[in-house]
């Protein structure tokens, strides 16, 4: 691997990132492509700690990892693995299951709590909540240029405002040396986001740059949450062959329904002395 370490940063966990890889259907256990790692911060001055979200790419599929969680998307053949950690279980099969069963949550769960919120509770909660996650009924996404550009974490960037239903969302430096939209099927991504968007849900720990067209221009090496405070920065970045192994399910972990899978994991007891 040809390792690229942007920035050195320090203190609280999380993380994002994206990796994308080449078009590969052989059989040969090993792949090239981009893995990018990245970490979090609640504000734009503070340091980061080290990266707890990877996000891994080859030819058409692609990795979101957290310490958690792991999706896998094949962007061919428009399949979903969703892996479990915590409770060392998985589950894959076609988004045409996936999404109706989140589109269903997520619309109950903004039933059950619209009219009992106040404005003040429903903003709090869509700071807490993924890109696409917002009580709006409808939901639009647009980018716009700036003048302004600099070099971050060893990279030449151009920022970027990103507006959800016309008000300023995030704020976010593209990197065009990261050339993700060489990796990836340019249609197929904008197919697989546009059916997130109508499902209102996104990939562990993307930020919501990731998910418009300036993936063809580049990568977002910092974004700033204009909601939240965070700030999530690529700290290393690498280009090289990712294991097969990688988008599959540890042999070990179970193979379980949806709904399993995707429950709320119960929080472990304190053990009283």
């Amino acid at each position: 691997m040809i390792p690229r370490n942007l920035i050195n940063l320090k203190s609280p966990l999380s993380a994002l990132g994206l990796l994308l890889l080449l078009n590969s259907n052989g059989s040969s256990v090993a792949y090239a492509g981009w893995t990018l790692s990245a970490a979090t911060m609640r504000t734009s001055s503070s340091p980061a700690g080290s990266p707890s979200l990877t996000t891994l790419a080859s030819g058409s599929r692609i990795k979101y990892a957290t310490r958690a969680w792991a999706q896998v998307v094949n962007l061919s053949t428009q399949r979903l693995l969703i892996i479990n950690h915590l409770a060392q279980t998985y589950w894959e099969g076609p988004l045409d299951e996936y999404l109706p069963v989140v589109t269903a949550q997520t619309e109950a769960m903004r039933a059950a709590l619209v009219n009992r919120l106040s404005p003040e509770q429903r903003t709090r909660i869509e700071q807490l909540s993924g890109p696409f996650d917002t009580f709006d009924p409808t939901l639009t996404v647009t980018v716009q240029a700036t003048t302004e550009e600099e070099t971050i974490a060893g990279y030449k960037a151009k920022k970027y405002l990103v507006l959800r239903n016309g008000a300023a969302y995030e704020e976010t430096w593209i990197a065009k040396e990261i050339h993700f939209a060489t990796e990836v099927d340019h249609q197929q991504f904008t197919a697989f986001v546009n059916r997130l968007q109508k499902a209102r849900t996104t990939p562990p720990g993307v930020v919501l740059a990731e998910m418009t067209e300036l993936v063809t221009k580049g990568y977002p090496v910092k974004t700033v949450n204009l909601l939240s405070g965070v700030t999530k920065a690529i700290v290393q970045s690498e280009q090289g062959t990712i294991p097969e192994s990688e988008f599959t399910a540890p042999q070990n972990y179970t193979a379980k329904s949806l709904q399993e899978v995707t429950a709320p994991q119960p929080v472990p007891k304190r053990s009283t002395p």
